[in-house]
């Protein structure tokens, strides 16, 4: 059985799911390009709990898709890890980390058209997923990727 910390993740406290809805909305005028004939603000309306709801749907989507081409992914190669990162709420990336010898050898390159007809086939108006492949090494910075925002991992 995989060891997974992005499953986890949302049934720990560091990913709270249950939102309250937001008591009030925030507004703020963001003016409109001034024309001659339009000189009126115009008001945004900022609902936080609902963005927030967006982008912890989107994160289970993100770990539920990377999962699922990890197993598709361990068919033919030794796929060893997976690291995570939000960069938007709507907008997440995943490095794959797989065996030297898989990574450099010829089977392995028909690997990124499936990856790019995988992830087309999941993506929306508002999510967007990329997948990144790297061949392993025998230690991996952990701090390093944490600090560029790769806080989820999944490894078998």
């Amino acid at each position: 059985m995989p060891k997974t910390y992005m499953s986890n993740i949302l049934a720990s406290n560091v990913v709270d799911i249950h939102f309250k809805p937001a008591e009030k909305k925030i507004e703020r005028e963001k003016p409109i390009k001034e024309t001659p004939l339009v000189d009126q603000p115009q008001k945004i309306v900022i609902e936080p709990a609902k963005i927030a709801q967006e982008a912890i749907g989107n994160l289970k989507k993100s770990m539920e898709i990377c999962e699922g081409f990890f197993v598709q992914l361990n068919k033919n190669f030794d796929c060893k890890k997976i690291f995570l990162r939000l960069e938007a709420r709507n907008r997440y990336d995943a490095i794959f980390v797989i065996k030297k010898s898989d990574f450099f050898s010829d089977k392995f390159v028909k690997t990124y058209s499936e990856a790019i007809k995988f992830i087309e086939e999941k993506k929306s108006s508002n999510f967007d997923l990329s997948f990144t492949f790297i061949p392993g090494t025998k230690t991996i910075n952990r701090k390093t990727l944490s600090g560029a925002g790769y806080f989820f991992s999944y490894e078998k």
